[in-house]
């Protein structure tokens, strides 16, 4: 739990993680600001919310082009005063192909006093200097630590805003995403933590786990053509080895070498990336890039997605071993990308649920089987399953992992009637629709809401009959 303390020196919240995420706020308790929210679906029966005179819409009507998801028009952003993002804030609209409006949902903060802004502005100016001494007082961050982004933020709190500069730290084993929330002179005001557990060419890869087919050549999807395991789309390196180089984009090593893993990490992703695309038609608009072999020489069970980049270890032998060769984990780490394209969600709290949920969903569709880490998890035959009999309402307790097996598990009891072709492209409008600001209780409505724009009548009755067994109407 936090301890917050409002005193000459600000907002104070101290909270102890194995991983630490730090902000720079300012000095001063910030004014009680009000926040307003709401979410609104053409199946609603009510009229779509009238914005025209509220700031914060205008901005970003003004100020944001539309991003094509899919076949789908979105308009999504988050709120910004004078330039200075509010946390958690967002407004989203998306339209169909022909420019009808099919939802909206929003969370405006407003009456945030002139002074937190100019507070603000004040630490963008400085941020260099507040960097500084946040090292001199955090010496492992200079020395271990690789500085990802930075950038000013104003965050909703019991007491207030108040104004921050979010600084994210990749550090140097890079099993851990540190972001820091420190005040104007260098201190910590909040900590948060994201980790996570786990020209055509030809590979000699495995088309799944080892232990589940043979060595075989499969195809590379479009790669440079200059002899280097990357595309235009996918890039891989590893920590300790060099990039696999074949000129003839022939690529072929010995199962017990790096390159081996390194090469079938690359195909994994490859094969995930594609499935999205011609399965769903679903394109990023910005290309991966692969990291193995994180931890160097000693091993990690390190495995996340973060900002275009995916990390993983190779195991440590006793909970995980050889990660890179694992569909499921790869699979699920790459399809994190595919979901944070498609609805904005972030990592943590009930968005980072259905994040989870999402990539476990899409990657036990594409496998053709729930179970996730059913290769490289050595303490059980596998990590978790989405087939499940979890209900919602009875069995969530805010563990983001545990939360996301009801989600995902209801998505999974859909497809067994309806197929996973079908529940695959509702999963991907869910996505879209949801949106940044996704709550759980969301989930029957939105759910609702895509089943009746995107399923045939005849089908409607098993959303609701799933959502009727899973709980969620209790």
């Amino acid at each position: 739990m936090w301890l917050l303390l409002c005193s000459e020196g600000g907002i104070y919240m101290v909270k102890k993680y194995l991983i630490l995420f730090l902000v720079i706020a300012s000095f001063g308790c910030g004014k009680k600001a009000s926040f307003e929210s709401q979410r609104w679906s053409i199946h609603s029966g009510q009229q779509p919310p009238q914005l025209e005179n509220v700031e914060a819409y205008k901005d970003i009507k003004k100020q944001t082009k539309v991003l094509k998801v899919s076949d789908q028009q979105v308009l999504r952003a988050p709120q910004r005063i004078e330039g200075i993002e509010v946390e958690g804030t967002w407004y989203q609209e998306v339209k169909s192909p022909k420019g009808e409006l099919i939802s909206v949902s929003y969370k405006f903060a407003y009456d945030i006093d002139k002074s937190i802004v100019a507070q603000a502005h004040y630490i963008e100016a400085t941020k260099e200097e507040i960097i500084k001494k946040a090292k001199a007082q955090f010496p492992n961050l200079d020395h271990e630590g690789e500085i990802a982004d930075k950038h000013t933020i104003l965050v909703e709190s019991s007491l207030g805003v108040q104004p921050f500069l979010k600084v994210t730290v990749l550090y140097s084993n890079e099993n851990r995403i540190v972001t820091y929330y420190l005040n104007s002179a260098g201190r910590v005001k909040k900590t948060s933590i994201n980790k996570h557990d786990f020209t055509d060419g030809i590979g000699v890869v495995y088309s799944s786990a080892p232990t589940e087919s043979e060595l075989k050549s499969e195809p590379l999807r479009n790669l440079k053509g200059d002899g280097v395991l990357a595309s235009d789309h996918l890039s891989i390196e590893s920590a300790i080895s060099p990039t696999p180089f074949s000129q003839n984009n022939i690529f072929q090593f010995q199962v017990d070498d790096r390159e081996f893993d390194i090469l079938q990490a690359y195909y994994f992703v490859d094969q995930t990336m594609g499935w999205f695309e011609d399965e769903l038609g679903v394109k990023l608009n910005s290309s991966l890039n692969i990291k193995l072999h994180i931890g160097g020489l000693k091993p990690t069970n390190a495995a996340f997605f973060y900002a275009g980049n995916i990390r993983l270890g190779e195991g440590d032998g006793v909970i995980y071993e050889h990660i890179p060769r694992d569909p499921s984990i790869v699979g699920h780490e790459a399809a994190h990308a595919y979901v944070e394209y498609l609805s904005g969600l972030s990592f943590e709290g009930e968005p980072g649920s259905y994040s989870e949920a999402f990539s476990d969903f899409f990657t036990a569709i594409r496998l053709g089987r729930p179970e996730m880490g059913f290769y490289a998890y050595k303490k059980a035959d596998y990590k978790r399953t989405i087939d499940n009999d979890m209900k919602a309402n009875k069995d969530f307790n805010g563990g983001k992992y545990n939360d996301s097996l009801i989600i995902s598990g209801t998505f999974w009891d859909i497809k067994k009637i309806l197929g996973s072709e079908k529940t695959a492209r509702l999963a991907k409008y869910f996505l879209i629709e949801l949106g940044p600001g996704g709550k759980i209780s969301d989930l029957p409505d939105v759910l609702t809401s895509v089943a009746h724009q995107h399923l045939l009548s005849e089908d409607w009755h098993v959303i609701e009959s799933v959502l009727e067994q899973r709980g969620w109407r209790n």
